[in-house]
């Protein structure tokens, strides 16, 4: 260290040596002054050896230098990442020690505290006690753990991971995924299937009572053979629906219908949705008025919006025991509204939450006869949503019922 400070005296030493050297020819007679030269030869050696050393030492400790602060600046850029991460992970996240203390949380774990508390342990009031519990249970398995867990009306997966270090627990990372809406999924689904099964075997079970009485040895009655054709007929045609709408329905639901979007004008769609039942208008001496209040157009598909108001119209038609049917094109400055309203017997006010939900009906028995699938609805509702659009119902009972649709105006440019 010391050459490394007073370099130039070095060297300035060892280039008065070389001056020596190069007179040293001229005084070689004289012992003493040989002696004095070898010695100073040598001296200048060492020394430029040494700062030859202490140049390169310097080197390395520079090299070695810049490596630690390369990682240093490393090791602070992955937990500033670490740290990022954990923030804004959408799910509540909790470090615990060996022994309970809580080391890291993020703020949607925070969220679920009743209160704050700067030195959080499994067992803090600020946790709440369901989940103070589940994180003292986990703690003292000391091994990984997957259970469900519900609070204030979220549903939770919780899962534990042990942290092992030479054969030693060191503590664990807990997370809470929210799986709520999946399991409302679920639960929506069981329903569906159970309904769905419920639905098919109705007609399957009528059909399969009239083939056996057919198949009966020794019988031989024609009218109730034709009766019974004609029920069988009936029922065929009504499983065909229920399985055509529980495909196309399934299709809504997964998003693999192919919407051909394009400028529609709703008066357009509407006639030629009562011009297709125009027949079973006439048949129950029904009276329809149209009324076109706004010329602009919507950005939708038409085979899907005629299906909307076929569905609708059929049902006013088929379940109201309306004399009357109007429909209402009428919209504002963003969007269009279509209205159609009945005057039959209405919807019961328990019942017009649940209308859209599948195979739901107010009226079963008399549904049933009608042939329906009990799907219709869903389906309205499903194309509607895949517009981006509302419906929604309103009914008083024994005097009218109104569906509102609502879709967004083809934007003008």
């Amino acid at each position: 260290m010391f050459f490394k400070q007073n370099r130039k005296q070095v060297i300035s030493s060892v280039l008065l040596v070389l001056v020596l050297a190069l007179v040293g020819d001229r005084l070689i007679t004289v012992p003493w002054v040989w002696l004095v030269f070898l010695l100073a030869l040598l001296i200048g050696i060492i020394a430029y050896l040494i700062v030859l050393f202490d140049h390169h030492t310097y080197q390395l400790e520079r090299t070695h230098h810049q490596e630690i602060t390369f990682k240093d600046r490393s090791q602070a850029l992955m937990k500033q990442r670490f740290e990022t991460l954990i923030t804004y992970l959408p799910y509540p996240l909790v470090l615990i020690d060996q022994y309970g203390n809580i080391l890291l949380t993020n703020d949607t774990f925070k969220l679920l505290l009743q209160n704050e508390d700067d030195q959080l342990t499994i067992r803090s009031k600020a946790i709440p006690l369901l989940l103070r519990r589940l994180l003292n249970d986990i703690y003292l398995n000391e091994r990984s753990m997957t259970t469900t867990l519900t609070l204030s009306q979220t549903d939770y997966q919780v899962v534990s991971i042990p942290i092992v270090q030479n054969d030693r627990y060191q503590g664990c990372l807990v997370v809470l995924q929210d799986i709520t809406r999946l399991l409302h999924q679920e639960r929506i689904q069981k329903r569906f299937l159970a309904d769905a099964s419920h639905e098919l075997k109705t007609p399957i079970t009528a059909i399969k009572g009239m083939v056996e009485i057919l198949n009966r040895k020794g019988f031989n009655d024609d009218d109730t053979r034709n009766e019974f054709t004609h029920q069988i007929a009936i029922e065929t045609d009504r499983l065909n629906t229920i399985v055509k709408d529980l495909l196309y329905l399934s299709k809504l639901s997964n998003q693999t219908v192919l919407l051909n979007k394009q400028p529609l004008d709703m008066h357009a769609v509407v006639m030629e949705a009562v011009q297709s039942l125009r027949l079973k208008i006439t048949e129950k001496n029904m009276d329809v008025e149209v009324f076109h209040d706004d010329q602009d157009p919507v950005l939708a598909d038409p085979s899907s919006m005629l299906t909307v108001l076929i569905n609708l119209i059929d049902n006013a038609i088929t379940y109201s025991g309306s004399k009357k049917l109007i429909v209402h094109i009428k919209g504002n400055d963003t969007q269009k509204i279509i209205e159609v309203t009945d005057f039959g017997i209405g919807i019961k006010k328990k019942d017009l939450p649940h209308i859209f939900e599948r195979f739901y009906r107010v009226d079963d028995d008399r549904n049933r006869q009608s042939g329906g699938s009990g799907l219709g609805l869903s389906i309205v509702k499903e194309l509607i949503e895949a517009h981006q659009g509302t419906i929604e119902a309103s009914s008083t009972t024994d005097q009218q019922t109104t569906f509102t649709i609502t879709l967004s105006k083809l934007t003008k440019t």
